[in-house]
């Protein structure tokens, strides 16, 4: 079972921070081999001290692959002869030369043997030269086995997966399952007849690496669906007939891997590997930065921090590279008990605690003063248990009957410096015994420093003037992006935060990178000839760091509307956020179902007030800045007549896509936003590789396609009608088939629209009525949807012209605004002419004061 982890935030060229496993390109058509960098001696080693750390380095041979090459190696003070790394494995080579089968199946027994040889090699190298003095690594007891039968878990509803090797690691005092036991990916906390054990690595033995490499990407997808906050997923790859193995490490930015090395040969190259992954000794080392159950989130002012629990679910997007976005709600966890989920909190240190162990809280009045405490943190690691009013069964978890409580006096006693253990233990065998002793406390140990101050740290933390705390209830959205994404976002949320239709944003701030995972140029990423390349341009270096960013509001999607009073507010109130954001020149470039977001509640914002164009603009097209001021003018009026003041229902986030409107004039090959949404011209574009000018038109467009996805997915009443469960699936196929189902759903109404005299006017003109014995033929279509049948058909007539060019002048800054504008202020205008259909008693100005 993996105990809960915490984010760590090491900066890119950080010499310190473990990098088990560094390699190169992010691109699964370049591979290049491993770098493995154990951790240096803590700071508090003696400047002349000997004590030096094992470093492994890549060397380039040649352009096709690298091979790599063995540094100087020291061990530390101990009382053993100072060896070779190299006559190390040489050492356990003696009398292992398997016999591999051509028969993948039968060739199982044997890689497991050899792996598992291997592995008890770097086992018996770390200790003979002392690597695990004063520490209790996190992988304390890997091993291999033949699995080659079905998970016991599903990811994301799909079939279980049958991974034919699995490493697995006991980080309890549990002894190793006799016989069969069941294996998942995420934690095992599930009923079963059978033993559980977690997979830590997926080994997958084939004869082809495209299909090994396809294969081990499914593996790392599951384990990212279980823990969608880890840096990395690694998985071996064995070609049983060319007698090779290769390691491959998929993270954000793509996938990495080594040379093809073969299984006997190059069996040091294995012991390596192996060596590297057990010089873990956090979870955090092993790529899980977080469990996503609990958070530490400093203060906006970074002085202090809070432990959050996650409440619920929101959003999460499962990809094998990319954002991988997760959003959740969070509440303010108190010390002990946790009344709303029922179960018991306890903290852990990164090193020096068994991951798995309780350990005693310290009294709170023996917290160290603020300025001692570390306030560049985020995440801490913590573990729960069962609480025995929970109302859930009472399982006992592996390793709960060998609970440590330390005394005051063993805590005392753990304080003893590992080298100083070290030292003691090389005297007498008494000592040594004593020594024995002492360091099973340094590594049950969890010095006051360490629990009450977060582990994991922060950087470029960019936070709201207008908010110097954190709320009782927050929304965490955490996602892999390119730093300047990072930035943007965060800078625009700060400018716009308060206003009507905008999160009330907090701040945000990178918590990790996948920098360890690249080349350091693009000299040094080699392409693998077993991928070929779609492109001839250089290699893409794809960093990216994890972000996080809180704000207070809490929503849910506009699936959820439970009218259609609702629906028509969150709509107009979210464009009239995105009107916010593009006064302040922002476009926002991602308008979908995901960031438009009802809310709970109505919180209170500043009015919306359209601002004025500069004196500038003004003065070159007074044409354009006439019909704005008009547009503006009509806006207004209009949001009074519906009682719309400083009461906001819904909140247009995520702003990670956004750009400068003055940064976008020009035509781009990467275009930005979410497919189901983006406007035909944009996927067309995509489609035949030209450039393209996003534009507000898009956003504008992209309004009206979430508006049809949220009325044909709501999760209210559905209708029985055969032509709405097309509709629903031809908006999820493509541009092509959306488009006509969008001009089908319009003409539904346009058919029923006559004249004064009664007789059809046809579907171009959007003048007419429809009697109300006409709406009869449309008692099939769900509730929602015929209420807004209307309002879809009028605003589809107002939608801006897809094939027309944007303004480029020099006032064309000014006609942009003015596009938006008047978008909005038509939307507004339709919602008040067909108000009768939307609960007209909730429009009313004294019913939305402000709150």
């Amino acid at each position: 079972m993996t105990p809960p982890a915490l984010i760590t935030a090491a900066p890119p060229t950080t010499s310190s921070s473990l990098a088990p496993i560094t390699a190169a390109p992010p691109t699964t058509s370049s591979l290049a081999p491993i770098t493995a960098t154990p951790p240096t001696p803590p700071p508090n080693t003696p400047p002349n001290s000997n004590a030096q750390s094992v470093q492994f380095v890549s060397t380039p041979q040649s352009k096709r692959a690298t091979t790599t090459r063995l540094a100087t190696v020291y061990a530390q003070p101990v009382s053993i002869k100072q060896l070779e790394l190299k006559e190390l494995i040489l050492s356990h080579l003696t009398g292992r030369v398997w016999e591999f089968q051509q028969d993948e199946i039968s060739s199982y027994e044997p890689l497991v043997i050899h792996l598992n040889a291997a592995l008890m090699a770097a086992k018996t190298i770390r200790h003979q030269l002392s690597f695990d003095r004063g520490a209790d690594p996190y992988a304390q007891n890997l091993f291999f086995s033949v699995y080659d039968r079905e998970t016991h878990d599903h990811i994301l509803g799909a079939a279980p997966l049958k991974p034919d090797i699995n490493l697995h690691n006991i980080r309890t005092r549990t002894k190793r399952p006799r016989g069969k036991f069941s294996a998942s990916w995420g934690h095992p906390n599930s009923y079963n007849k059978r033993p559980m054990l977690q997979i830590e690595m997926a080994v997958e033995v084939g004869t082809k690496w495209t299909e090994l490499l396809a294969q081990l990407g499914t593996y790392a997808r599951a384990s990212f669906c279980a823990s969608p906050l880890r840096q990395f997923v690694i998985g071996i790859g064995i070609n049983h007939v060319q007698q090779k193995f290769c390691i491959f490490i998929f993270h954000a930015g793509g996938v990495a891997a080594s040379a093809l090395t073969h299984l006997v040969k190059g069996f040091k190259h294995l012991v390596r590997f192996f060596l590297a992954v057990l010089h873990w000794n956090t979870t955090e080392d092993a790529g899980i930065i977080s469990d996503g159950i609990q958070y530490i989130l400093p203060s906006p002012i970074g002085q202090t921090y809070s432990c959050f629990d996650n409440l619920e679910l929101l959003h999460r997007r499962v990809d094998l590279c990319g954002r991988r976005t997760y959003v959740a709600r969070v509440g303010l966890h108190t010390d002990g008990t946790n009344e709303q989920h029922g179960r018991q909190t306890t903290y852990f240190e990164s090193s020096g605690v068994r991951p798995g162990w309780p350990v005693k809280e310290e009294e709170e009045n023996n917290q160290p003063p603020l300025e001692d405490q570390t306030s560049t943190t985020i995440l801490k690691r913590k573990k729960n248990t069962t609480s025995a009013d929970s109302g859930s069964s009472k399982r006992r978890r592996v390793g709960d009957e060998d609970v440590h409580h330390e005394s005051p006096l063993e805590r005392k006693s753990a304080r003893v410096s590992n080298y100083q253990a070290a030292d003691a233990a090389s005297k007498t065998l008494e000592e040594e015994a004593a020594n024995v002793a002492a360091q099973e406390l340094i590594r049950q140990r969890c010095s006051d420093e360490r629990r009450k101050t977060p582990l994991a740290k922060y950087d470029q933390i960019i936070a709201s003037s207008k908010c110097d705390k954190l709320p009782t209830e927050a929304v965490i959205k955490l996602s892999w992006l390119p730093k300047d994404s990072h930035e943007r976002e965060g800078l625009a949320l700060r400018d716009c935060t308060g206003q009507f239709g905008t999160p009330a944003f907090i701040y945000t701030l990178c918590v990790a990178n996948n920098s360890k995972f690249l080349p350091n140029s693009v000299d040094e990423a080699n392409p693998w000839s077993e991928f070929k390349r779609k492109y001839d341009g250089p290699i893409l270096l794809d960093l990216r760091h994890l972000c996080a960013t809180i704000s207070a509001d809490v929503g849910r999607s506009l699936e959820g509307c439970n009218t259609p009073y609702e629906l028509a507010r969150a709509l107009l109130d979210c464009q009239l956020g995105w009107l916010n954001i593009l006064q302040r020149d922002i476009l926002h470039r991602d308008v979908s179902i995901g960031n438009l977001l009802l809310l709970e509640t109505l919180v209170a914002r500043s009015r919306f007030e359209p601002t004025l164009p500069s004196v500038y603009d003004a003065l070159v097209d007074t044409t354009a800045y006439t019909k704005f001021n008009q547009a503006k003018t009509d806006l207004q009026a209009t949001l009074e007549r519906l009682g719309v003041g400083n009461n906001c229902s819904a909140i247009i986030t995520d702003l990670d896509l956004c750009t400068r409107i003055n940064q976008n004039s020009e035509g781009h090959s990467h275009l930005s936003g979410t497919t189901e949404f983006m406007s035909s011209p944009m996927l067309l574009s995509l489609e035949s590789k030209q450039l393209y000018q996003q534009s507000i038109r898009d956003d504008i467009w992209a309004f009206f396609n979430v508006a049809v996805w949220a009325i044909l997915h709501s999760k209210g009443p559905r209708g029985s009608s055969a032509f709405e469960a097309v509709w629903r699936d031809d908006i999820q196929q493509n541009y092509k088939t959306r488009d006509s189902a969008h001009i089908a759903i319009v003409k539904c109404w346009a058919a029923l629209l006559v004249d004064e005299d009664g007789e059809p006017i046809g579907p171009a003109d959007g003048s007419g009525v429809v009697y109300p014995q006409h709406e009869s033929s449309l008692d099939e279509l769900s509730p929602l949807l015929k209420v807004f049948l209307p309002i879809l058909h009028a605003w589809h007539q107002k939608l801006p012209s897809q094939q027309s060019p944007m303004p480029v002048s020099l006032a064309a800054n000014l006609q942009q605004q003015f596009i938006a504008i008047k978008h909005v202020r038509d939307f507004a205008e339709i919602l008040e002419r067909y108000r009768e259909r939307l609960e007209p008693s909730r429009w009313q100005p004294h019913l939305l004061n402000p709150v």
